[in-house]
C-alpha cells in the first residue's frame, strides 16, 4: 500500500548514509533542545548550534560529492530544489543583513536620521547621567550585545532552513520529520501532565504557581503552548498523509467492501493510529497547561485545517470521534484526584472562564494588553530603522506610560515587538513570509500528492497557529520551537516548488513533460535543469553560510563563557566578601574576559566585585582607628554598597543638613583621597558602571550603581539624574517608586521626592500608609504636593495629620 508514494533513497543524490544521519541528528535536536528552558540558556544555544552545524556539514559533504561527481563524470547531475525553494533562507538571509547593520557603529546625525530614538537613548539618557557613556560613533542597537547574540541564532535558524529540506527530502524522510516534532510536543505535553499530578516528579521544577506558570520543560505556558500547538500541526501533517492514502485506496479498490469494514478500514493503518494518540496527547497538553492562548488557537487553527483539507480526504468523522472520546475519558480522569495529587482545576478551560468572566475584569486588567500601547508609542519612535534585533526589554522603557509594574522583556505580541525592533523593514518582512507561505499553500491544495496533502494541512495549521498565538506571546522566537518551524516551513517551500499547475503540466514543452514524468512515475520530487541551479548554486551558498556559521558560533561560544562566568561570580561573591585575595584573583580573571568580550552584565559585575574589594581595603583601613576598634560589624555594615554613601553624605558638611532632616542618624564615615583616586577600587568600579552604561543606555543597573558611587564622583547633578531617570524606566512600579522618593528625599530633593511618592501612592494608593511618616518628619516636604486626586487616598492623608495636630503641613510650599 505504502509503495506507490514512496520514493525510498535515491543513490545518485551522493552518500545516502550521510543524509539519513544527518536526518536523524535533525530529528532529536529539538526534542533534545526543548529539555533546557525551551533552549533559554546561553549554554544549550552553543551546544545545540554545534549539534545542527554537524547536521549541516554532514548534509554539505552529501551535496559537494554528488555536484562534483556528476561535473567531472560529464553525467546528468542529480536533482535539486528550484531556487523558489530557499525563499525562505533568502528572506532570513536580507534580515540578517539587516540586523547586522543595526550593529555597525554611524555616526551621531546618520543614527538620528534613522532611528531617533536610539539616539534619544544616548544623547538624552546616557549622556544626560554622565558625557563619558556616549562614544564618537555608536549603533543603532540600543542593546549591541544582545543584538549580536540575536544574529548569532539567526544564522543557526538559517542553517536549519537551508539544510534540513536537503536531509528530509523524500517523502519517507519527511514523515520522520513530521513524527518528530509530534513526538517532541507530546514529550512536553506529558512531562507537564505528570507534574502536575505527581507532586514529586521533581524534574523541570523552575517555579511554581502564579502568571507565568511553567508547564512541561518550559519556564511559560504560553510559550509550551507553541511547541504543542507546533507538535499537533506535525501531527496533523502524518494524519491527513495516511487518511489520503486510505481514502484513494478505498475509492480505487476494485472490490467491494461492507460498509462497516469500508469506514472502520483506516484504524489497521498504524501510522494513523499513532498520529491520532500523539494528537490526542497534544490535546491534552494544550488544556492542562493553562493557556488561554494555545487553546483558543488551537480552535480556531485547528477548525481552518480542517476546512481546508476536508475536500481532499474526505469524512473526518471518525478521526474526530476517536480523538473526542479518548481526549474526553483522558480529560475527566485527569480532572480527578485518581491519578494523584493534583487535578487540572488550573487548566486553559478555567483560564478562559475566569478571563471572560461576568464583569469582564479578567481581561481589561491584562497585563500585556496595558501594555501594548507603550510598545507601539516606542515602536513609532524608532522608525524607521527600529532598535536592533534582541533589544525590546530596554528599547520601550522610556515611552512608558499605561503598562503595570513588570519589566516586559518581550512584548507578548512578536508583531509589535519585531515592529519595534526592526521598524519598517520588519513590516515588509512580515508581509513577505506571509505572502510567500500563502502562495506555497495554495501550491500545495493542487496537488494530489498524498505527502503534499499532509504539508497542507501541516502549513495551514502553523499558519494560523503563528498568526494568532504570537499575538498574545513570543513563543516562536523561543530557540527550540524556532529550530522546530525552521524545519516544517522549507519542506512546505520546497515541496510546494515542486508542484506542477495544470497550465502549465499540459502544455507541449519537452521539458515539463520530462518533469511530469518524474513525477508521476515516482522519480524525485525536485526538478532543475540548469548549471546554476545543479552546480553553481549549491556550492556557493554553503561557502556563503560557512562564512557565516564560523562567526556565529564562536559569538555563541563566547556568550556561553560570559554566561557562565557571571552566573559563577555571582554564586561566589557572598562567600568572597571577606577574602581579599580570592576577591582580587576573581577581579582579574573577569576583567580579562571582559576586555576580551565587552559585555553590560559582565561590566556590572565587576562594578559590584571592584565596589567589594575597596570596601575591604577600606575597612581594614578604618579598623585600624580607635574610633571602630571594637565595632567591626557596624563599621562592615555601614560601608556596604547601599550605605556607603550615606555615611560619607553625613561626614561632608554641605550635604550632612539633608541627610539629618529625614529624621535617620548615619555615622560620620569620610572617605579619604587615596580611597577614591584614579588607581583605586572605587574609581574603578563607577568605570565599569559606566562602561556598562555605555553599552547599554537603557539599563537600570548602572543608574543605580551611579547613585550608590555618589562618594567617588561626587556629583548633586549626577545623582539626582540618576534617581529621576531610574524611577522613570518603571514609573508604574509602585514599590521602586517609594524607594526612589526616600532617596531623593535623602538627598535634599523634596519636589522629585513628592512626585515620585505621589505616583506610588497612584499606582498602589495602600502605600500612602508608609510615605507619610517619612514625609512627615521632613520639615519643609511639601506633603500637599505628594497628595494624589484620589477622595479616599486624600481622606487618609487628612486623618492621619489631624490625629497629630499636623494640618498645617498641607500649605507647606513647593521648592520649585
Amino acid at each position: 500500500m505504502n509503495q506507490a508514494y514512496d520514493l525510498g533513497g535515491i543513490s545518485e543524490r551522493g552518500p545516502d548514509w550521510l543524509l539519513r544521519l544527518a536526518a536523524g541528528l535533525f530529528m532529536i535536536i529539538p526534542p533534545v533542545y526543548a529539555t533546557d528552558f525551551g533552549g533559554n540558556l546561553a549554554w544549550s544555544q552553543y551546544v545545540a548550534g554545534l549539534a545542527i552545524v554537524l547536521a549541516c556539514i554532514l548534509v554539505a559533504l552529501a551535496q559537494v560529492w554528488s555536484v562534483s561527481h556528476h561535473w567531472f563524470s560529464g553525467t546528468h547531475a542529480p536533482a535539486q530544489p528550484k531556487l523558489p525553494a530557499f525563499a525562505l533562507t533568502g528572506l532570513l538571509l536580507l534580515l540578517l543583513c539587516f540586523t547586522y547593520f543595526q550593529t555597525i557603529e554611524l555616526s551621531p546625525d546618520l543614527v538620528k536620521s534613522i532611528s531617533p530614538a536610539s539616539h534619544h537613548a544616548r544623547y538624552e539618557w546616557a549622556a544626560a547621567l554622565t558625557p563619558d557613556a556616549v562614544a564618537e560613533k555608536f549603533p543603532i542597537s540600543v542593546a549591541p550585545f544582545d543584538s549580536a547574540h540575536a544574529n548569532a541564532l539567526l544564522v543557526i535558524a538559517i542553517l536549519v532552513s537551508y539544510f534540513s529540506p536537503f536531509a528530509f527530502y523524500d517523502r519517507s524522510r519527511t514523515t520522520w520529520l513530521l513524527a518528530a516534532i509530534a513526538a517532541c510536543g507530546c514529550s512536553i505535553a506529558a512531562i507537564g501532565i505528570l507534574r502536575k499530578i505527581d507532586t514529586d516528579f521533581l524534574m523541570w521544577s523552575f517555579l511554581s504557581g502564579g502568571e507565568g506558570a511553567p508547564f512541561g520543560t518550559y519556564l511559560n505556558r504560553n510559550n509550551a503552548a507553541f511547541a504543542i500547538n507546533t507538535g499537533i500541526a506535525a501531527a496533523l501533517g502524518v494524519l491527513v498523509w495516511r487518511k489520503t492514502i486510505t481514502a484513494s485506496i478505498r475509492k480505487n479498490a476494485e472490490a467491494i467492501e461492507t460498509p462497516r469494514k469500508d469506514a472502520m478500514q483506516w484504524l489497521s493503518d498504524w501510522p494513523l493510529v499513532l498520529a491520532l494518540a500523539a494528537t490526542t496527547i497534544l490535546l491534552l497538553g494544550i488544556v492542562a497547561c493553562g493557556s488561554r492562548g494555545g487553546l483558543l488557537t488551537t480552535f480556531i487553527a485547528g477548525g481552518l485545517t480542517l476546512a481546508v483539507v476536508r475536500r481532499s480526504i474526505g469524512s473526518l468523522r471518525g478521526v474526530i470521534l476517536v480523538i473526542a472520546a479518548f481526549g474526553g475519558l483522558a480529560f475527566l480522569i485527569l480532572r480527578t484526584d485518581s491519578l494523584g495529587y493534583q487535578s487540572l482545576e488550573g487548566d486553559a478551560f478555567a483560564e478562559l472562564r475566569d478571563t471572560v468572566d461576568g464583569d469582564g475584569r479578567g481581561m481589561s486588567n491584562d497585563a500585556r494588553l496595558t501594555h501594548w500601547p507603550d510598545g507601539l508609542r516606542a515602536a513609532t519612535n524608532y522608525l524607521p530603522a527600529g532598535s536592533g534585533l534582541g533589544t525590546y526589554g530596554y528599547a520601550y522603557l522610556p515611552w512608558q506610560k499605561t503598562s503595570s509594574w513588570r519589566w516586559f522583556v518581550h512584548a507578548d505580541n512578536l508583531w509589535l515587538e519585531g515592529f519595534l525592533e526592526l521598524g519598517l523593514f520588519g513590516v515588509a518582512l512580515f508581509a513577505g513570509c506571509i505572502g510567500l507561505l500563502g502562495r506555497s499553500l495554495w501550491r500545495l491544495s493542487r496537488s494530489a500528492d498524498p505527502i503534499d496533502q499532509g504539508l497542507l494541512a501541516t502549513g495551514s495549521y502553523l499558519f494560523v497557529a503563528t498568526l494568532f498565538s504570537q499575538t498574545f506571546d513570543f513563543g516562536l522566537i523561543m530557540p527550540a520551537n524556532l529550530v522546530m518551524v525552521m524545519m516544517l516551513l522549507p519542506m512546505i517551500f520546497v515541496r510546494s516548488a515542486a508542484v506542477l499547475m495544470p497550465k502549465v503540466a499540459t502544455s507541449g514543452d519537452s521539458q515539463t513533460t520530462r518533469k511530469l514524468e518524474l513525477l508521476t512515475d515516482g522519480g524525485p520530487a525536485w526538478h532543475s535543469f540548469t548549471a546554476l541551479e545543479q552546480r553553481v548554486f549549491p556550492l556557493a551558498m554553503i561557502v556563503c553560510l560557512a562564512a557565516l556559521t564560523v562567526p556565529a558560533i564562536m559569538r555563541l561560544r563566547q556568550d556561553c563563557e560570559i554566561d557562565g562566568a557571571v552566573r559563577l561570580a555571582n554564586k561566589e561573591l557572598p562567600g568572597l566578601r571577606l577574602d581579599s585575595t580570592r576577591l582580587q584573583e576573581r577581579v582579574v580573571a573577569l576583567e580579562a574576559l571582559a576586555k576580551r568580550t565587552p559585555n553590560p552584565q559582565l561590566s556590572d559585575l565587576l562594578a559590584r566585585y571592584r565596589f567589594q574589594l575597596g570596601r575591604l581595603r577600606e575597612f581594614q583601613s578604618l579598623r585600624a582607628t580607635t574610633r571602630w576598634a571594637e565595632s567591626a560589624d557596624e563599621l562592615y555594615a555601614h560601608l556596604s554598597f547601599q550605605d556607603r554613601r550615606l555615611a560619607w553624605r553625613a561626614a561632608a558638611f554641605e550635604h550632612r543638613k539633608e541627610l539629618e532632616a529625614t529624621g535617620v542618624q548615619w555615622p560620620a564615615i569620610d572617605v579619604s583621597e587615596a580611597a577614591v583616586s584614579e588607581s583605586s577600587d572605587y574609581a574603578k568600579s563607577l568605570q565599569w558602571s559606566i562602561d556598562s552604561l555605555r553599552q547599554c543606555p537603557l539599563s537600570p543597573r548602572p543608574r543605580d550603581d551611579q547613585l550608590r558611587l555618589e562618594f567617588v564622583h561626587r556629583s548633586s547633578t549626577q545623582t539626582q539624574t540618576a534617581i529621576v531617570q531610574g524611577a522613570n524606566l518603571f514609573p508604574n512600579n509602585a514599590e521602586l517608586s517609594y524607594r526612589f522618593g526616600r532617596r531623593a528625599a535623602a538627598h535634599g530633593d523634596y519636589d522629585t521626592a513628592a512626585s515620585l511618592w505621589r505616583r506610588a501612592a497612584e499606582v498602589h494608593p495602600p502605600l500612602i500608609k508608609r510615605i507619610l511618616p517619612r514625609a512627615v518628619a521632613l520639615n519643609e516636604f511639601p506633603i500637599a504636593s505628594m497628595v494624589p486626586n484620589n477622595p479616599l487616598t486624600r481622606k487618609t492623608v487628612q486623618d492621619y495629620l489631624r490625629q497629630r495636630g499636623l494640618e498645617a503641613a498641607l500649605n507647606r510650599p513647593s521648592h520649585q
